[in-house]
């Protein structure tokens, strides 16, 4: 059973009715649409937003402190094991299998064992204490998972590794305790699994590579596997040291103004998205989480710290390190984004949040790739 975080529970029921026609995900990047009375509310909401997320930065897109005065750096560990800086075999046929999938057919097999890497539809029951639970069930068609690739709570996945279709598996899992339904929190859990079938996906080819996969830089299966392994194992470092970053660092205190904005530009994210459904705040989260503004701050206050002290940490590795985020800065890291913007054109987010706000997330993923710079494999 796949995980939700919390904040993506409160807004679960606007999020399903925010997909496009065809099933592909909702494009949250702004937009401004043609007609002058469409531009000027636009501009307005606009505005409004910049001054939310820009107004309490300055124009380098830091806070108007020194950070290093809260931030002990020296406490930072660069060392990294060396199970982050390598990806095993399964996490990369994980990757592949993920990748394979949009290429799935309908040929199925019902012949041999999964592996991890599989596109598998399965069918579960999920039963906590001998009694089915809401949510904890598919439908008669089962739904389509990959193997190690998929997102599903503890090691749901791995436990149907050597099952063959048609076996039933009972899978044994816990709850986190901070999954967000308190009924679930901590909780363990059995899912009577069926196995219904593997997909049918390509066979990684030279051909199919260069067919399908050149947008990767490659031209052969050998080079892709190589690509994924060195990719997978990046974003590894990369994740590891955000972690670093936000619980390995000693921090006397973090402002209560950059807590302040945190939870200001929270607040901001769920009144537009009610907004957007001819809803205020109040009335959204009434019908969709069950409380009121001021107990949805109390709720996220953990979370808005969190994100404080890692905005502040940041500021102090970009203080320490001298980091010019200039404008070429934030132009290189549109680029590099491109593929994930669908642009390399940044100026709507320019407008809707500011300069200073673009310029705070570009000076964070600067300092991040300064840390994996000067990283030190173990």
């Amino acid at each position: 059973m796949k995980k939700l975080p919390l904040l993506l529970l409160l807004c679960a029921a606007l999020l399903l009715v925010s997909c496009t026609a065809s099933g592909g995900e909702t494009d949250t990047t702004p937009a401004v649409t043609g007609g002058a009375e469409t531009d000027t509310a636009e501009t307005g909401a606009a505005a409004g937003l910049a001054e939310i997320y820009s107004s309490p930065l300055t124009e380098d897109g830091r806070y108007p402190i020194r950070a290093l005065d809260y931030v002990t750096l020296s406490s930072l560990s660069l060392t990294v094991p060396a199970d982050v800086h390598t990806a095993t075999e399964d996490e990369v046929a994980a990757q592949i299998g993920g990748i394979l999938n949009a290429f799935a057919d309908k040929e199925i097999h019902l012949d041999r064992e999964v592996r991890v890497g599989d596109t598998v539809n399965i069918s579960y029951v999920g039963t906590i204490d001998g009694v089915a639970f809401s949510g904890g069930s598919t439908g008669e068609d089962g739904t389509d998972v990959v193997i190690g690739y998929t997102s599903y709570i503890d090691d749901f996945l791995f436990q149907l590794v050597g099952a063959r279709p048609g076996d039933r598996v009972e899978v044994k899992v816990t709850f986190p305790e901070d999954y967000g339904n308190e009924e679930l929190n901590g909780k363990a859990a059995v899912f009577d699994t069926t196995v219904n079938y593997i997909l049918s996906t390509p066979e990684l080819t030279d051909e199919f590579v260069g067919e399908k996969l050149s947008g990767y830089g490659v031209s052969t299966a050998e080079e892709f596997i190589r690509f994924i392994r060195e990719d997978y194992a990046d974003s590894k470092i990369r994740t590891w040291i955000a972690g670093q970053i936000r619980e390995g660092i000693e921090v006397s205190e973090v402002p209560a103004a950059l807590i302040g904005h945190q939870q200001d530009q929270m607040i901001s994210y769920y009144r537009e998205y009610a907004q957007s459904y001819g809803m205020t705040l109040e009335t959204f989260l009434k019908n969709y989480a069950g409380m009121t503004e001021e107990e949805l701050i109390a709720e996220t206050r953990p979370d808005n710290e969190s994100q404080a002290r890692y905005v502040l940490v940041c500021q102090a590795i970009a203080e320490l390190g001298e980091i010019v985020t200039d404008d070429a800065a934030v132009a290189d890291y549109f680029k590099a984004q491109a593929s994930y913007y669908g642009s390399e054109d940044y100026s709507s987010f320019i407008t809707y949040y500011g300069a200073p706000y673009v310029r705070q997330i570009v000076m964070q993923n600067q300092a991040l790739d300064l840390l994996v710079e000067r990283m030190i494999k173990g």
